[in-house]
Order: structure tokens, then sequence, then C-alpha cells
């Protein structure tokens, strides 16, 4: 089965890798019902037709305003914590040797906070649990022959008015091309650059953003038909499509990896992607985070 959901170019996912609209480019929050899966403002439906953007993107991961009825009382889903809560779900597909995006039904999502609650996918790929507001949690997906993938630390705070965060996220086969000197002894670290759905030209626009990378570290500035197109163009640090890779990150050094665009405001944390500033790197594995653009 083709993986029923648009993968936009805004994401992180996967999460993140992993946030925004599922239909154009320069983004667009879509309300969803985040437990049926219906279709949203932007036009996104929960068909079997695989998306023309699907290739263009990693995670759909904007508090988009899902409104559910989620209440401070018992949780719509199996929870993680306790209340307030707020809804999250994942659409989960597997980027395959081909490179082609499809629904991953094997795969398992945790979080970190709570690794005894495990989910897996319905037959469209979806899953959702009822999150804590308040207390910092990680998505962590795992599947057998894929490279495990780890999202970026996310915080709701307690006050904040969000029902429902969504987002997209593709597990890479093994002996996939897709994540650039992907080798098992070391972490794989991408930013998903998300213009806002309010950003204007030129801040509606994936390209032309800057990092400042720290030594021992290498950016891979992927295209926009990434995965599908997935050479490394080996551009001298600047964007041309929504996903970046850094290869020889550490810890340490990826609090150093900052998004710039002139006119633009750019921002990995806090709302809409809630993101702590916080990566869990693994060897093996594939952490994402999110760049707002604005």
């Amino acid at each position: 089965m083709t993986f029923p959901y648009p993968v936009p170019i805004r994401v992180l996912a996967l999460f993140t890798v992993l946030a925004a609209s599922a239909s154009t480019a320069c983004g667009g929050s879509s309300t969803e019902n985040a437990g049926t899966g219906d279709a949203g403002s932007d036009g996104s439906t929960n068909g079997d037709g695989l998306s023309d953007g699907l290739a263009d993107g990693l995670a759909d991961g904007l508090a988009d305003g899902l409104s559910d009825g989620l209440t401070d009382g018992a949780p719509s889903f199996p929870p993680c914590g306790d209340g307030p809560y707020f809804t999250y779900s994942a659409n989960i597909g597997e980027i395959t040797a081909a490179d082609d995006v499809v629904v991953l039904s094997s795969a398992i999502l945790t979080f970190d906070e709570c690794p005894s609650l495990k989910l897996t996918p319905d037959g469209k790929g979806r899953v959702s649990a009822s999150l804590s507001k308040g207390k910092p949690f990680t998505v962590r997906v795992t599947a057998d022959k894929h490279i495990t993938v780890i999202g970026p630390e996310r915080l709701v705070p307690k006050d904040d008015a969000l029902t429902g965060y969504r987002e997209n996220i593709l597990l890479p086969v093994n002996l996939t091309d897709a994540v650039p000197q992907y080798i098992d002894s070391a972490p794989s670290f991408a930013f998903i650059i998300e213009p806002t759905s309010t950003a204007v030209k030129p801040c509606n626009e994936v390209d032309k953003v800057t990092f400042d990378i720290p030594t021992g570290v290498k950016g891979h500035f992927m295209l926009v038909g990434w995965p599908k197109n997935n050479a490394d163009p080996l551009s001298e640090g600047v964007s041309i499509g929504p996903v970046v890779f850094f290869t020889g990150v550490t810890s340490s050094s990826v609090a150093g990896i900052v998004a710039h665009k002139t006119s633009c405001a750019m921002n990995a944390k806090g709302a809409p992607t809630y993101q702590t500033g916080n990566y869990k790197l693994e060897n093996g594995a594939w952490t994402y985070g999110n760049v707002d653009e604005r």
C-alpha cells in the first residue's frame, strides 16, 4: 500500500524525522479530528493514493488546532502521564530501498517517558496517544531491518490551548541511501525547514537557509525531491530543499547548529513545534528536528 497521507515540505518529523500543511510548499494548517483522520481544510485526505508531494518532506507536525473534544479528564487514547492531555498522532511510513514511501504497519512507536506504551499503526499508518501537557516527551519509532527514528524533545505547556499535534514519520530501510553517509556506528541528524502558514516571500520558501555548522560537522543540503531524489548536491552551506542532514554530530555539537535566513526569523524552540532544543543522539539511529521559518 502506498503511504496514504501527503508528506509535505513542512514537517520533523521525523521526524520529523520528522509541521504544517500537507498539500502546499508554503504551509497552511489543517483542521482534523485526531481520532478519525478526516480530511482537513488544506485538502489532505486519508485516501489510498500517493500524493504528488509525498517525497517532498519528512514530518507533518503542526500544532494545527485539532478539535477532538479532549478535556482535562479521561484521555481519548492510550495515555502517557496524567492530564491535562493533548492528542498526539503520527502517520508512519517507510522509505524503501527504491526510495519510495509506503505504509509501515510493522513499526512500533514508543515514548521515552513511557517505554511500556507501545503503539502499532493501523492499516493506514495512523497511531494516536494522549500525552501530558507540561511534561517533555520524545517519540521513538522502530521496525525490524529499518533505521530507528528519534524525534526532538517536545513540551506542550500546561496552559497551552493545543488539543492535538500531528506528524508524519518515515523510517528508512537499512540499505537505503536516503540518509547520507549513514553508518550504524554513528548517529545521524537532520533539520527540516518549515515555513509557517502565515509566512510571506521569501520566508515561505525553504531555499537560501544557511546554518552555523560546528567544527567537525558536515552539512548535506538535500534536493527538493528527497527522498526519491537523494543525491547529495554538496552545496556550500545553503539549503535547496527542506531537508538538511548533518554528519559528524555529537550531543554537544548539535546545539551549535543554528539556522539563518536574511529577513526571516528561524526558530527551533517553542510553538508551533514545541521543541525544547534537546535531541537524543544514538549510534545507528536518525534523530530529526524542525526549524520554523516565518
